[in-house]
């Protein structure tokens, strides 16, 4: 099957390795093998599938690195490894190769390090998915940058230091998941320009002072809104206190 555009096998039982011959599949543009149970690594014949647009892994058992195959994958808009056991960082390399990417969803994975200032060009992206993982450091400014998102999960990792204010230059922002981390400082108050935003988590962190700022939201779109409040922050329109 030489000229297959998509193959999709979601939600089955398949198991094992996926095999190398899935690099015959030269026109590839859309693979789909969510929620199965493939182990180990990806094969490196994936590469040759270098039309792929859209990539869903996700929902398996999946091993390795995973700078070695999607590296090279640089029409990809749309990237889910989302509750797997990839490894690894996810370096600028990365980033810069993969230009075109309007979701990645990473979440419920083994990856660590930093998140890379990188991912301030991925000027397309929507969707920013990397909660459950290792990732320490801050959450770089540039993210500031990604004008399209509407979604920006990065709960439940080792994330410290300040948020950057230019969290409130994303003007399309509905979703933004910052739990279980180790954040310190006051909560910007450039978030309130966040119109938009419908759920924001912020609970489980060091923050201090007050959240009054983002209170005028609550009339507008925010739904759920938590913090600290039971402790050291000073929320009176909290959704949620903790």
């Amino acid at each position: 099957m030489p000229d297959l555009e998509h193959l999709l096998l979601d939600v089955n039982r398949f198991s094992g390795n996926l095999p190398q011959d899935i690099g015959g599949l030269g026109k590839l543009r859309h693979l789909g093998l969510h929620d199965n149970r493939f182990q180990k690594g990806v094969p490196a014949s994936l590469t040759q599938c270098s039309q792929l647009e859209k990539l869903d892994l996700s929902q398996n058992d999946f091993t390795g690195l995973l700078n070695q195959v999607v590296i090279q994958l640089s029409n990809l808009k749309e990237l889910n490894i989302g509750h797997n056991l990839f490894q690894g960082g996810l370096s600028d390399a990365l980033v810069t190769a993969l230009p075109n990417l309007k979701v990645f969803k990473a979440e419920k994975n083994r990856l660590f390090g930093n998140i890379p200032t990188a991912l301030g060009t991925w000027s397309s992206l929507d969707t920013l998915g990397l909660d459950e993982n290792n990732f320490a450091g801050s959450l770089p400014s540039e993210i500031g940058s990604l004008s399209s998102l509407v979604h920006l999960g990065a709960g439940r990792n080792n994330l410290s230091g300040q948020l950057p204010g230019t969290l409130g230059n994303l003007s399309n922002l509905r979703v933004l998941l910052l739990e279980f981390n180790n954040f310190t400082g006051e909560i910007p108050s450039d978030l309130s320009k966040l119109r938009d935003i419908e759920t924001l988590h912020l609970h489980h962190n060091k923050f201090t002072g007050s959240i009054g700022p983002l209170c005028p939201l609550r009339d507008i779109a925010l739904e759920s809104l938590t913090t600290d409040c039971q402790s050291e922050v000073q929320c009176t329109c909290c959704t949620e206190c903790f």
